[in-house]
């Protein structure tokens, strides 16, 4: 999703009499030395005079006007075009800075075959999901940790081999042992199990996007601008996935700020930090009270048939079951994958003509979809997945 405007400077150089083209700049070069008052009668391209003129003035000034000009200092002298650097120096103007890179810690629940005996997952035990679009997303245990007889279950805390969003998939995906672990059954990442969000390095839209959100906080009112500022601080967390409901519920002045991840749910253990912190910690307004929510989930039941080309191996046909899921899945923000599907967002229409659309760009063995749905209209609420059917049928007949 574009969240900054995408300018063009070259009809603003225009505009103001610069030259971009050669034509343009021939022009004017040749009323500068008509007006020089110049008796050079040999004005044609093949001119000796005019060829050299081209080569060691207009060149250089087109590159100068076009290049450097058009597409580097005019654009770093905005929020709205800054990028790189640039976009850091921008920043530096409202005392934002880039949110670095962060790994994804949380708690697997590893789940034994006896109750009663005692267990020690080992640090370093790797737990991995499928492979998805090409990845398989692994995750290592931190330290030694002991479950107990009497116990089936423990929560074990774990990291991301690599810091980054990716890791901060939805409920189930982390269910694979590489190595056997004796006396354990399975694993998995249960619901709510992010303690720490993972996130990439702040992209220079989100940057760009919070400085320019912290400028309108300047005169420090406890308004949406200022608690966007507040709570966009948080790795993981973007300004443009934050928004506000003045409800009054609660108390008169109460409101919400509802968040919603790029990647997986909200996690409770972040909201809950985040409300200590504006409510406990002196950063909120005189007579506030704000309360940070998950943006609520509505759950959706989808039944999807996949048409594919006559007489494929079973193999080819599992594997494209297996990708339409989690393509689907990745528009309902479950995984990061296939940056091509397009997302679930809050207060908008989400297609799945759309969706179908993309699948079958990605995927030339698919031949027809259908789904149960054609579309979903969300207010302050998200869609997500709460049961997914896929069938697999040939292109003609069952």
């Amino acid at each position: 999703m574009n969240i900054r405007p995408d300018v063009d400077f070259d009809p603003l150089l225009v505009e103001a009499g610069i030259p971009t083209d050669e034509a343009a700049l021939a022009a004017m070069l040749a009323k500068a030395v008509k007006d020089a008052g110049s008796t050079l009668s040999n004005d044609s391209r093949m001119s000796p005079f005019w060829r050299w003129v081209r080569a060691v003035v207009v060149t250089p000034v087109l590159w100068l006007v076009n290049e450097l000009l058009a597409k580097n200092v005019l654009p770093a002298m905005f929020t709205a075009t800054a990028t790189g650097a640039f976009a850091d120096l921008k920043a530096w103007e409202t005392n934002t800075t880039r949110k670095p890179a962060q790994f994804t810690v949380g708690n697997i629940a590893f789940t034994k075959k006896d109750e009663q005996q005692a267990v020690v997952i080992k640090a370093g035990t790797e737990v991995t999901t499928e492979r998805i679009d090409d990845h398989v997303y692994r995750l290592h245990v931190q330290h030694d940790v002991l479950i107990p007889m009497g116990k089936l279950t423990g929560l074990i805390p774990c990291k991301a081999s690599v810091a980054g969003k990716n890791y901060n998939l939805a409920a189930g995906y982390f269910n694979i042992l590489p190595d056997a672990v004796a006396g354990i059954e399975s694993v998995t990442n249960p619901t709510d199990w992010i303690v720490q969000l993972g996130a990439d390095i702040e992209g220079d839209d989100e940057l760009c996007l919070r400085s320019r959100n912290a400028f309108s906080t300047v005169g420090r009112y406890h308004i949406d601008a200022a608690y966007r500022a507040i709570i966009s601080r948080v790795a993981g967390i973007r300004p443009d996935l934050i928004w506000f409901k003045n409800t009054g519920d609660t108390a008169p002045g109460s409101a919400d700020a509802l968040i919603l991840m790029e990647v997986g749910e909200t996690p409770q253990h972040v909201l809950d930090q985040l409300n200590d912190y504006i409510n406990h910690q002196g950063y909120h307004g005189h007579g506030d009270l704000l309360t940070c929510k998950a943006l609520p989930r509505i759950p959706q039941v989808l039944t999807v048939v996949v048409y594919v080309t006559n007489n494929l191996e079973i193999e080819a046909r599992t594997a494209i079951q297996a990708e339409v899921e989690f393509r689907i899945r990745a528009a309902f923000r479950e995984n990061d994958a296939f940056p091509d599907m397009t997302r679930t967002y809050a207060q908008s229409l989400f297609s799945f003509s759309e969706m179908i659309r993309e699948i079958h760009n990605a995927m030339p063995t698919v031949k027809q979809i259908t789904i149960n749905k054609t579309m979903i209209q969300s207010g302050l609420s998200i869609p997500v997945i709460s049961t997914l059917s896929i069938e697999v049928k040939n292109e003609i007949g069952a």
